[in-house]
């Protein structure tokens, strides 16, 4: 896997997370892109669409080194519907909305966990799906495109720490 850039960020307050923002919001006006990326399987065709150059020229310009993890990013944002900031993702899947059980459960959770950056998308998709196509757009780019142990730690304290016990 390629070194990528420790200075790109998708939090909303950076340079990235505003156009990342602006670029999602405009798939709304444009029907086509979006189904377009949402008929994507993997990450090798959303490198093959024409929306995803345009997403990393207009959020990442003159990035090439971390292509196939904006890809992730491209790909699995078109598939959402909602944008819930300020709301992390992993604790979503354990809270959902007013829920007593959670979105995900703790088995399917803990499996996500054990998915390497290589298989991510599929079963990044399927949970997507299951928080009903919700999520906060910042901090779900930036798990999947910074998905390491860190991230990994980050999701299972967000997860366990709001998840009711299922014992």
């Amino acid at each position: 896997m390629k070194q990528l850039k420790e200075t790109i960020s998708f939090l909303p307050d950076s340079n990235h997370g505003a156009a990342l923002l602006a670029w999602w919001k405009s798939l709304d006006n444009r029907r086509g892109p979006r189904a377009e990326l949402r008929r994507c399987r993997d990450v090798a065709d959303v490198l093959m669409t024409q929306e995803f150059y345009n997403a990393l020229r207009s959020i990442l310009p003159g990035e090439r080194n971390s292509v196939e993890a904006f890809a992730r990013v491209v790909g699995l944002l078109a598939h959402v519907e909602q944008h819930d900031p300020h709301n992390p993702f992993a604790k979503r899947l354990a809270r959902g909305d007013e829920r007593s059980t959670p979105l995900v459960s703790g088995l399917r959770f803990r499996r996500l966990l054990t998915v390497g950056v290589d298989g991510l998308y599929i079963p990044m998709l399927r949970i997507l799906r299951l928080a009903g196509r919700k999520a906060d757009i910042h901090d779900l780019a930036t798990s999947v495109y910074w998905w390491n142990e860190r991230t990994r730690k980050d999701w299972a304290r967000h997860y366990y720490e709001n998840a009711m016990d299922q014992a």
